[in-house]
């Protein structure tokens, strides 16, 4: 609110994390103005599906792009999210 942004404004942001070279899954945290975080995953081939990764937090989509709709603070949902992507990483990353 501060910075008058919108949801819609940080779209673009993922896709971004996602081009870097190496990166495999790019994840995108954002808490809303209701305090949920919204949480955007993006992979950058099948060596991971992040659709579910995101049903293991009630979300979804599809395997190279998904989300979450989470109600806990951000750094707690960045810890699951993040170490759930951890454990689905292939073992050569």
């Amino acid at each position: 609110e501060q910075y008058n942004l919108k949801p819609e404004d940080s779209e673009d942001q993922i896709d971004l994390i996602r081009g870097i070279e190496g990166v495999v899954v790019a994840a995108f945290f954002e808490e809303l103005s209701d305090g949920t975080i919204r949480v955007s995953m993006r992979a950058k081939d099948d060596s991971v599906n992040v659709c579910e990764i995101a049903q293991l937090f009630g979300g979804g989509g599809h395997a190279r792009a998904a989300g979450i709709r989470m109600d806990d603070r951000l750094s707690e949902a960045r810890d699951k999210v993040l170490a759930a992507i951890s454990k689905a990483l292939p073992a050569e990353c």
